[in-house]
């Protein structure tokens, strides 16, 4: 049933206008008909930037997703364990202290080196590396947040879960024990000393050193007794059974033997970290702080020829309270061969000699005799060479490098035999040329 639009009367079927009112039944659409016409009206397309917005979220998405779970890998306690046995097998220090703690604090390089030490003097780098690299995958296994390597019932590493790192990734931590070392008897020294990480401390009064990782340090030390002072290390065992720091200023001291018996000590000088001693097999040279690298070789002259020995490092053996023996070795078959020349030398006729080995030397052949006598012709290109000067006794010139510093000398008598000297005016060979 329909009515009027205008004035609400009923409209039958057929009408055209209202019989009411007159209005036209056609202003009258019929409500199916319209909802008809609604529902097929055509839609209007998205632009080009809604679809790019659109593809721009999903790649963001997608970006996202792979952040997370490479992120996830990266952060994962067997990830990290892979560094931590890293640095352990390979003693690499600086990788260490990036990623291991020792009570909550970052380690110092001094302090990860110490480590490092006692497990290669333990010889357990490899044993640790593979525990911290096992510990880690059981407790990934296991979904366990927290795991403990130990070594003979001593904590050596703890590995825990703290927090997170990027608000979605859990931060595992490292963390080596750390114990209070004192020294066992301050007795005998007035006041003892020590350098750690480049700063000085003092041993306090009650022994008291302070508190270290676990590890073994070798610190240098002075202590003062009897108003003197004393160089030397401090050791330092920082671990769960040991727990302590001993004075070791026992000093190095030795003898030194020379092994060949054509050279003669009156004719030969020592040098101990390059200072000139006289040669005396029968003295003790010393003492020396145990933590000084001293180097021993010494320069013999044999019949007119300085050879040079080969360099000897001293170390403390034993318990360091014993005089350490210390053998110089020169090269046998050259010394051997100078003095096989030297002796067919004087076997010939003093005269001969002196006409054919030994002629007057001038301007004109004072470099021929130097070039002789080192064997080879003087080296131009690294040296600047000054012109030859007379002397009282013969002729003589010195040399410089390319920076126009002193680097050395000759002097030649007047029959012939060449010195050598260094650029501080030492004597460092000798001898005629072939």
């Amino acid at each position: 049933m329909r009515y009027c639009k205008n004035c609400g009367h009923e409209i039958k079927d057929g009408q055209k206008v209202c019989t009411q009112c007159g209005t036209p039944v056609d202003q009258h659409q019929h409500p199916s008909r319209a909802s008809q016409h609604n529902n097929h009206s055509p839609r209007k397309p998205m632009s080009p930037l809604a679809w790019v917005i659109i593809a721009l979220l999903i790649a963001i998405a997608i970006i996202a997703v792979i952040i997370f779970f490479v992120g996830k890998t990266q952060m994962s306690v067997t990830k990290k364990a892979d560094s931590v046995a890293s640095a352990i097998k390979n003693e690499n220090a600086d990788q260490l202290k990036n990623n291991v703690t020792s009570d909550g604090k970052p380690l110092t390089k001094e302090e990860a080196k110490a480590f490092l030490n006692l497990m290669n003097e333990s010889e357990l780098n490899n044993k640790m590396a593979n525990q911290v690299k096992d510990k880690a995958k059981s407790m990934q296994d296991n979904h366990h947040d927290s795991g403990l390597v130990e070594y003979n019932g001593e904590k050596v590493m703890d590995i825990k879960q703290e927090g997170r790192k990027w608000l979605f990734f859990k931060d595992y931590k490292f963390d080596i024990p750390r114990y209070n070392i004192y020294v066992d008897s301050m007795s005998d020294i007035d006041e003892l000393k020590f350098t750690r990480d480049g700063k000085t401390h003092t041993v306090g009064d009650n022994g008291k050193v302070g508190d270290f990782p676990l590890g073994y340090y070798e610190l240098k030390a002075t202590k003062t007794e009897n108003g003197k002072d004393y160089k030397g290390q401090l050791q330092v065992f920082s671990s769960q059974h040991t727990k302590q720091a001993n004075p070791n200023f026992k000093q190095i001291k030795f003898y030194v033997n020379i092994d060949n018996s054509d050279i003669n000590e009156s004719d030969t000088t020592l040098y101990i970290n390059n200072e000139k001693h006289e040669m005396d097999s029968s003295e003790e040279y010393g003492p020396y702080p145990p933590d000084e690298k001293v180097e021993v070789y010494a320069v013999a002259d044999v019949e007119g020829k300085n050879f040079t020995s080969d360099k000897e490092i001293v170390k403390i053996s034993g318990d360091g309270d014993s005089t350490e023996n210390v053998d110089l070795s020169f090269d046998d078959n050259a010394i051997s061969k100078h003095i096989e020349a030297k002796d067919k030398e004087s076997s010939k006729d003093d005269d001969d000699d002196s006409s054919s080995s030994h002629d007057e030397v001038t301007r004109d052949n004072v470099i021929d005799k130097v070039e002789s006598f080192e064997g080879h012709l003087l080296d131009t290109d690294e040296y600047t060479f000054k012109e030859p000067e007379k002397t009282g006794g013969g002729w003589g010139f010195s040399y410089t490098d390319k920076d126009g510093d002193l680097a050395g000398s000759y002097k030649i008598d007047s029959d012939g035999y060449v010195r050598k000297y260094d650029e501080h005016g030492d004597e460092i060979d000798s001898g005629y040329g072939d």
